[in-house]
């Protein structure tokens, strides 16, 4: 592999992730926040989270297309350590969602609390 192919090919995989994104973020636009906040999150852990190739040592690849190889190439005995960085990141994900809902919810009613009932 040429040495600009690596970087080029990393350049229009996160060009194209990012405009997919931004169709998605229009397409979730009437969705709750939380909703909207969950789909984008779960879209941008499986499309973004690198990790290392076995075979390219010091190269890296979206960790579901890791998943994916080491699935269909060795099966399932293997050690999927692509899925483990998915779940990984998913759950700090969900962390930071949640963490928003709860200071957006207790922001909330605090305005509630100042604003006089009619």
């Amino acid at each position: 592999m040429e040495s600009w192919q690596y970087p080029l090919a990393w350049a229009t995989y996160l060009v194209a992730g990012a405009g997919l994104g931004g169709l998605l973020w229009l397409a979730f636009a009437r969705l709750s926040w939380v909703t909207r906040y969950w789909l984008l999150g779960s879209y941008a852990v499986i499309a973004f989270t690198p990790w290392t190739l076995a075979d390219y040592p010091g190269h890296m690849a979206p960790a579901v297309l890791v998943l994916a190889m080491d699935l269909l190439l060795k099966g399932g005995g293997n050690t999927l350590e692509g899925g483990l960085v998915l779940a990984i990141a998913y759950g700090v994900m969900l962390l930071f969602v949640m963490t928003m809902a709860l200071r957006r919810s207790k922001r909330e009613r605090q305005l509630n609390a100042l604003d006089p009932v009619e």
